[in-house]
């Protein structure tokens, strides 16, 4: 321990550091100081455990030096001392935050009750402290999970950022998902999220890690991924999924007296976990039980209607881009493959459409702040009826594509976007120059000019790139050859579309995979 006195008083500091050595063990030092200036000095260098304070010296009071130590460091414990006390210096021990008072002539048991005072002090701050980081460690471990969990039910480039996501949750990559409805006429106040998030982390299938989500318009996203090198050690079934389940439905009445449906997904790798969470809202509306397993026959007619869902989706989601109006014939289409859904699961699926067009209208140029509060969608979807969500839903995607279609219209760059759009559609086709210049009424040799001073590059350096970001994808996500892949993004010979993969990423389409596949 080190200890500082301060007094101008030379015998007074020698029997108060005698009676410290004798009563206190494991002191460090004990040091001295006799102006404000060394007391500031000798703190700045040696940050001292303890500080005894004459209550008057010659420079004044000795609040003062207090108060300058504690705007150095509000942590400071400090012992004023003196042989007469007034009311006034006791409300002064309050304002300047002091430790104790000590009255001189200095007792061994006086001493003896101040040492057990900031002893116990010091543990107290101690053990807040000890409390706060472990506060802050949890709020940002729940930021980290929060992240992941959008991350997958939004971004379609989750696999660039996995590892970082892994070292950080340490997961594996595989999982699956639970969707939680949580039924509004039991209680109309949130579910407290750190308690109900403490349980089912705790009893979650060993080998497994439960990353879940706030509650959200009465409903709750959980994901169970496989712990980082357990792989071997797990035996996930679907008899321990609905374990689970049960589980937590049973915590939901018991805890928060709430009634809830439950959908489980079949656990998927770390790219197909969006499969898994449509298959959870789907499980949601199988049977009464919120879990039902789906029949083979069932299943099949899940994935032609989700087959059909995401190529309408993506059409929907290219037409936002290019600010068409045939967007809204595709979320017309969409709402009505909806019809079937529990409202629930309406509003779910209407809310990831606003926030991918509006993702999208962002990526192109158009501030989405103006147009899009999440939190304020969420609490006017949880209040829209049946009747009203639709025109509502069509309001919202209206406004966003008049916004990328009024911002396009305004920028100079509006007849090289057109071009963008087209080769991000056909660059599977033999596209060429002469092609792209037509395309906005130009001669080839102006266009070249046009395209490579607003878009930064040339109009084959802009194909390529096309084509080898679609080749990657076909190579992490699909299981077709290089070859068929080749064809796929536009590419007639298999060797010229192995040069042009390894001069643009580094390695040839063999060599890319496999490490994919590692």
């Amino acid at each position: 321990m080190k200890i500082l006195v301060v007094d101008s008083n030379l015998s007074t500091y020698r029997v108060l550091s005698s009676m410290l050595s004798e009563f206190i063990q494991e002191i460090e030092c004990i040091d001295t100081a006799h102006t404000r200036d060394v007391a500031i000095s000798l703190y700045t260098e040696k940050r001292y455990d303890l500080i005894f304070v004459a209550a008057s010296y010659r420079e004044g009071s000795g609040y003062s030096i207090i108060k300058d130590l504690r705007e150095m460091n509000g942590d400071v414990f400090a012992v004023v001392y003196g042989e007469n006390f007034k009311e006034e210096d006791y409300q002064k021990m309050i304002r300047y935050q002091v430790l104790d008072i000590l009255k001189l002539p200095v007792t061994k048991e006086r001493l003896g009750e101040i040492t057990k005072h900031f002893v116990e002090a010091r543990n107290r701050r101690r053990l807040q402290l000890i409390n706060d980081r472990e506060k802050l460690a949890q709020k940002a471990n729940e930021m980290i999970e929060f992240s992941f969990i959008y991350s997958v039910l939004f971004n379609g480039d989750l696999n660039w950022e996995w590892h970082r996501y892994q070292y950080l949750l340490n997961i594996s990559g595989s999982g699956y998902v639970i969707y939680i409805s949580l039924d509004k006429s039991n209680n109309n106040q949130p579910v407290d999220y750190e308690r109900y998030a403490k349980a089912l982390k705790k009893n979650v299938t060993p080998g497994y890690r439960c990353i879940v989500g706030r509650e959200v318009t009465k409903r709750i996203v959980i994901f169970v991924m496989a712990k980082f090198g357990l792989e071997k050690d797990r035996n996930m079934s679907r008899t321990e999924q609905i374990r689970y389940g049960k589980y937590i439905r049973k915590y939901f009445k018991e805890v928060f007296s709430i009634d809830i449906k439950i959908g489980i997904g079949s656990e998927k790798p770390i790219n197909k976990l969006p499969i898994s969470y449509e298959e959870a809202l789907r499980n949601l509306r199988m049977d009464d039980t919120g879990m039902g397993v789906i029949s083979q026959s069932a299943e099949s007619s899940i994935e032609e209607d989700e087959k059909f869902y995401a190529e309408l989706e993506q059409k929907f989601l290219t037409h936002i881009r290019e600010g068409s109006q045939e967007a809204l014939n595709n979320l017309s289409a969409l709402l009505e493959l909806m019809d079937n859904y529990t409202l629930t699961d309406k509003k779910n699926k209407i809310l990831e459409l606003l926030v991918m067009a509006s993702h999208i209208a962002r990526y192109d140029g158009k501030n989405e702040s103006e147009y899009t509060n999440y939190m304020e969608l969420g609490r006017q979807l949880d209040h829209m009826d049946e009747e009203g969500i639709n025109a509502w839903t069509c309001r919202s995607i209206s406004y966003i594509v008049k916004s990328v279609r009024d911002f396009q219209n305004a920028t100079p760059y509006s007849d090289v976007r057109k071009v963008l759009h087209y080769i991000d559609n056909h660059y599977d086709e033999d596209i060429t120059l002469e092609e792209g210049a037509g395309i906005v009424n130009l001669s080839p040799q102006y266009f070249s000019r046009v395209f490579r001073e607003q878009a930064g590059v040339t109009f084959v350096d802009y194909l390529t790139k096309v084509r080898i970001r679609k080749a990657k994808e076909w190579l992490t996500y699909s299981n077709d050859t290089v070859q068929e892949i080749c064809f796929k993004v536009g590419y007639k010979d298999p060797n010229y579309f192995a040069r042009v993969f390894k001069k643009t990423v580094g390695v040839t389409p063999k060599q890319f995979k496999a490490q994919k596949m590692k």
